[in-house]
């Protein structure tokens, strides 16, 4: 082989190797994985490089939807063991992914009003599953929490850096609160009921003046906004659906689903409606019907833990 042509082979070939720089067979096997945030974030820091691998820009636009649902169930498990600094930091990793992610937007508003030095600490490091990335974050007001259809008279207001009260705290105490002494009877951390999710069937009440503090995720659903969806994933498997608003008297009908199989459908809900239906690990989980807006339907929903001992 000639020189110029051997400089020639090595130049294409340096060239194919730069073209293809987001090592499809790795973003494969972190699919294949379903490490789908793994393979996100691949793909991601490849274009940081070389912005026209059309390779990675086609992997990153894949496994977005499903790095994004990751992001967002890690937020609310963490929130469920009350590390908000783990929280605030799923959140952003969300909004990474997608930077106007309401229900992001809104969980972080509300850890900064009520656990600020927690949300100025998640600020600085990074995840170990996924290193901070070079895409700004999205800039989030600390002011009270705002919907996109206005406040609603029903929705109460939570004072930034107001305390739980006592009965709320988590076991093994936070500052300010005296541990148990040996008289006291065992207390179990409240980490939920069970259920036999194949045999559930989920249940409705109301319940007024629910307080956002207890609420870990805040998901918007909409039948004619553009903005969200009609169907939105919660956590654990579990899914809302809004199937209708009506004014007078101003209320929805919502379905629940477990994966793909609907296990509740609930018509004429108002304001204040407390669903609990249980996920895939058995968990009881309570969604709550905080807002509806009828000429757009679309509802906001609240997703909180279950109260009440666990049931073994």
């Amino acid at each position: 082989m000639s020189q110029p042509t051997k400089h020639r082979w090595l130049f294409a070939t340096t060239i194919l190797l730069l073209s293809t720089g987001c090592a499809p067979d790795q973003v494969r096997m972190h699919e294949q994985r379903g490490e789908y945030h793994k393979a996100y974030e691949l793909c991601r820091q490849t274009l940081a490089v070389n912005p026209q691998d059309q390779a990675a820009a086609f992997g990153l636009r894949r496994n977005a939807p499903a790095a994004l649902a990751y992001w967002r169930e890690e937020a609310v498990a963490a929130a469920m063991r009350r590390d908000w600094r783990r929280a605030a930091l799923c959140h952003r990793q969300a909004l990474e992914i997608k930077p106007d992610e309401k229900g992001s937007i809104d969980a972080l508003r509300q850890l900064a009003q009520q656990h600020p030095d927690q949300v100025i600490l998640a600020a600085v490091p990074s995840l170990p599953a996924a290193p901070v990335t070079t895409k700004p974050a999205a800039r989030i007001a600390m002011g009270p929490t705002a919907t996109p259809n206005g406040p609603a008279a029903s929705e109460p207001s939570e004072a930034p850096g107001k305390a739980l009260p006592p009965s709320t705290a988590p076991a093994g105490g936070r500052a300010g609160t005296p541990p148990p002494s040996a008289a006291d009877p065992p207390h179990r951390a409240p980490v939920g009921r069970r259920a036999d999710p194949d045999r559930q069937k989920p249940t409705v009440r109301r319940e007024r003046g629910a307080p956002e503090a207890e609420v870990v995720m805040i998901v918007y659903i909409s039948r004619e906004n553009p903005r969200y969806p009609k169907r939105s994933l919660l956590t654990d498997g579990l899914s809302i659906k809004v199937k209708d608003t009506d004014p007078d008297p101003l209320d929805a009908d919502l379905e629940v689903y477990l994966s793909n199989r609907r296990i509740g459908k609930f018509a004429n809900l108002r304001t204040g409606s407390v669903v609990t239906a249980a996920g895939r690990s058995g968990r009881l989980y309570e969604l709550i019907l905080m807002h509806i807006e009828d000429d757009t339907e679309t509802v906001k929903i609240g997703l909180r833990r279950s109260r009440g001992p666990e049931q073994d």
